[in-house]
């Protein structure tokens, strides 16, 4: 990945909606819905060669910083990240690797209704916790997340008339009133979900 597409990746915070599995088992396609730092949602595919519907991959024709944040959520080697194509088992490693990240963990159990200790990374922005973050919890599985992201990831699933889900154990949120994701801005028209002056869908504060 282009090396200044990585420095704006780690410098704007953006968000991991969905991703899903396509391809074949020996040569994986992994695509990833990302709201961006203007609140659009782009479609990037990570595959032998990656791409974006981003304007900066469609018009631009540069490695885009979504490419980036997707690629390095995934820990790949820092060798990889600067690579313009992927080999099959390249590609492999990395789904393994983005699987276990966002798999529960059950490692450290708990019961209902208890958090689990506030440490690592969270799922959507991939971003350490830090101390006096505003933060929110799955009152079922326990798993942490940022409130900002997942208000966010909340707003994405609303959007596309989906349930708003703890993205972990996948049972429908739930949480406090003042935790609770809010919906987006603006509200969603009737015919679809906001969209951008490009057309893209937007879940943006403004």
């Amino acid at each position: 990945m282009a090396y200044f597409g990585w420095l704006i990746s780690v410098a704007f915070r953006m968000y991991m909606i969905r991703h899903g599995i396509g391809g074949t088992k020996d040569v994986p396609k992994i695509s990833f819905e990302v709201v961006g730092s203007t609140g659009n949602i782009y479609r990037t595919i990570i595959g032998k060669v990656p791409t974006c519907d981003c304007p900066d991959v469609k018009f631009r024709k540069v490695q885009c910083k979504h490419m980036c944040f997707v690629v390095s959520a995934m820990d790949v080697p820092s060798e990889l990240m600067y690579q313009k194509s992927f080999l099959p088992s390249e590609l492999r490693e990395m789904l393994d690797t983005l699987s276990l990240k966002r798999k529960l963990d059950t490692t450290t159990p708990t019961s209902a209704g208890e958090r689990k200790p506030l440490d690592g990374a969270c799922p959507i922005c991939f971003k350490d916790f830090k101390p006096n973050q505003k933060t929110t919890w799955c009152q079922d599985c326990g798993s942490n997340f940022h409130q900002g992201c997942f208000q966010k990831w909340g707003a994405a699933m609303q959007a596309s008339d989906d349930v708003v889900r703890c993205l972990y154990c996948k049972v429908p949120w739930k949480g406090d009133e003042h935790e609770t994701p809010r919906p987006t801005a603006k509200p969603v028209e009737t015919d679809g979900p906001r969209r951008s002056k490009m057309k893209y869908p937007n879940v943006g504060d403004n």
